[in-house]
């Protein structure tokens, strides 16, 4: 069954915002979510050529980032607004919203669209506005009603990917190599090969220190396949999330442990690396 896969902190924030009249005026906001995900369902319809009843429709939203637990810097810095905190608590707490303790949007739907691409004969849509989820999604479609579904090249994605390893992202406190904007990842990349080890051996070069390095990584990288130990945990929670059951902790707990181990295994044998 085709599934679209919703970054739903985006809808909300998406709604908020458009709501310019009165941010106060919550029934407003909701009608406009309402107009935003009728969009997406009527896109992902006309683009799996599907009737309703065959596609599936998951709404998802962080949780507690582990993250911001390991690192508090974990953007600390992003502006909060109390009017929208109440919104969203509001959507939040709707029927078929789905929240995975400690996980953000991102991992869970990044798990799901590597799940379904593997297991579901890939078809599924990831609509978010995020610009990292976009770099892990083969099908994706903006948050917007005369947004068109787009088919990426699995390798530009890849691509993507390390280059935004090294850039960081300002707004989260996730620093990146020094100096090193889109243009320059991907010159750098070009020259001496688009792999994880490469992109660790430049933060090495440019005297960046491992245990920011790792912090870095850590920050940037979702819970994709491409970068985990325990592939299965991960494919656990996305399994179970389909089938509208709660995941078990503890394979959301080792899905975790096993990117850390996949990154830390990674700096910690180029850091080591004398040569």
């Amino acid at each position: 069954m085709p599934v679209a896969l919703l970054d739903y902190d985006g809808y909300i924030c998406k709604s908020f915002y458009a709501n310019k009249e009165d941010m106060m005026d919550f029934s407003k906001a909701k009608k406009i979510l309402n107009d935003l995900v009728e969009s997406a369902i009527y896109k992902s319809m006309e683009y799996f050529k599907c009737p309703r009843d065959n596609l599936k429709v998951l709404k998802i939203i962080s949780g507690h980032s582990w993250k911001k637990d390991i690192y508090p810097s974990y953007k600390r810095t992003r502006k909060r607004d109390e009017y929208l905190g109440m919104y969203r608590q509001i959507i939040s707490e709707r029927k078929g919203v789905i929240k995975v303790e400690p996980l953000e949007a991102d991992e869970l739907l990044i798990i799901l669209n590597d799940y379904i691409k593997d297991f579901e004969d890939g078809k599924c849509i990831v609509f978010s506005d995020d610009k990292d989820l976009r770099y892990y999604a083969d099908t994706y479609c903006k948050i917007n009603i005369t947004e068109k579904v787009v088919s990426q090249d699995p390798q530009a994605l890849i691509y993507n990917q390390l280059a935004q390893m090294l850039i960081g992202d300002k707004e989260d406190n996730i620093n990146g190599v020094p100096k090193v904007g889109e243009k320059t990842a991907h010159k750098i990349l070009s020259q001496c090969g688009y792999t994880l080890k490469n992109v660790i051996q430049i933060f090495k070069e440019k005297e960046v220190d491992i245990d920011m390095t790792l912090r870095d990584l850590l920050l940037v990288v979702p819970l994709s396949e491409t970068y985990l130990n325990d592939v299965d945990a991960a494919y656990k929670v996305a399994n179970s999330i389909l089938n509208g059951t709660k995941p078990n902790d503890l394979d959301v707990h080792n899905a975790i442990i096993g990117q850390i181990e996949y990154i830390r295994d990674n700096v910690m044998e180029v850091y080591n690396d004398k040569n």
